[in-house]
């Protein structure tokens, strides 16, 4: 009988815990994570902003970073506006030039692509993401012989990997 009470117990405590371990797995600082209030903050910026890229300069193996930048534009203000999610503060800056052409909202997350990039040689010592409607580069870093891991925007399947060349 001790048993019994012992297991439901044990199962109502890992069944309660379910919840709480999914939301700390959805705050994790991918590049979608905040994409959410990203695009609330841009939609207030100018109702027609359009993401343009995605980037950080400091990359985690797992696909995380402290910080992200996304790029929108809006063709009635003719400007850009760079937010940047760090943690849960989202900053913005208008800027006169970036790209126009739009990135599909369906991307492949962060950890995904650095997962295929890890998987397909990535090497170096800084890495960093940039998505742009083309693809995904990850780079390890920008000495001679760190590896650039080219992923497809969507699907976040390989495409290509190239070398930084010895100058």
């Amino acid at each position: 009988m001790l048993s019994r009470r012992w297991s439901f117990l044990s199962l109502l405590i890992i069944c309660s815990a379910a919840p709480a371990i999914s939301q700390i797995r959805s705050t994790r600082p991918t590049a979608r994570a905040a994409l959410e209030q990203v695009m609330e903050t841009a939609k207030t910026w100018s109702a027609d902003a359009t993401l343009t890229a995605v980037n950080t300069n400091l990359a985690n193996e797992d696909g995380t970073a402290a910080a992200w930048t996304y790029t929108f534009y809006s063709r009635r203000k003719a400007k850009w506006n760079l937010i940047t999610a760090k943690g849960r503060q989202i900053t913005s800056l208008e800027v006169a030039a970036g790209a126009e052409r739009a990135i599909k909202d369906l991307f492949a997350d962060s950890d995904v692509v650095m997962a295929e990039a890890v998987k397909n040689g990535l090497k170096g010592k800084s890495p960093r993401m940039n998505l742009s409607p083309a693809g995904w580069i990850v780079r390890g870093g920008d000495d001679p012989g760190d590896v650039i891991v080219t992923i497809n925007p969507t699907s976040g399947a390989f495409v290509k990997r190239s070398i930084v060349p010895k100058n």
